[in-house]
């Protein structure tokens, strides 16, 4: 079964929309975390559950574990310090997440199933639920925020093209 997850607005806290392939179904966050994130400790958290959720995920796992074969024991480490850069503008990630991603690509292409915008929108959702699941604040709503554009922005970079609709139909 494939699953869809329409992606929220990065300010929209409570309701995480899953549309499964035998209908549509609404799952709401009734007991919310009062913590922001504050600390490293708390970005080693939020991008270690991602990622766990990531591995065991059916549509991104495969992409992650089989075709990229991430190490996470590198992998983990350059997502803690691209996330401190984000939220507490740490300087220390270095790195051209584009490039990567269009590696990706073309290996996705060479196991018969390039990237798509799907692949975007359910990482973007995975990560703006979790974040959700975990925290709540000025830095979790820039999370969610951020997780958008840049996952709004790698779509570009990769498949060259805006018009996000026409896309998800090809």
């Amino acid at each position: 079964m494939r699953l869809k997850r329409h992606l929220v607005s990065p300010s929209h806290k409570n309701t995480i929309a899953l549309k499964h392939a035998e209908g549509y179904s609404e799952a709401t966050m009734t007991n919310r975390p009062q913590k922001d994130i504050e600390t490293k400790e708390d970005i080693i958290i939020l991008v270690d559950t991602f990622y766990q959720k990531i591995q065991r995920d059916p549509m991104l796992g495969p992409a992650f574990n089989d075709v990229a074969k991430i190490n996470w024991d590198t992998h983990l480490p350059r997502m803690y310090e691209f996330w401190e850069t984000v939220l507490f503008s740490k300087p220390g990630y270095k790195g051209n997440p584009a490039e990567v991603h269009n590696q990706l690509n073309e290996k996705m292409k060479a196991h018969g199933t390039p990237l798509t915008l799907d692949h975007f929108d359910h990482w973007i959702a995975l990560f703006q639920e979790t974040v959700d699941d975990l925290f709540t604040g000025d830095r979790a709503e820039r999370a969610k925020k951020s997780a958008y554009q840049q996952g709004r922005g790698l779509t570009v970079h990769i498949f060259q093209y805006t018009d996000f609709f026409t896309l998800r139909s090809k």
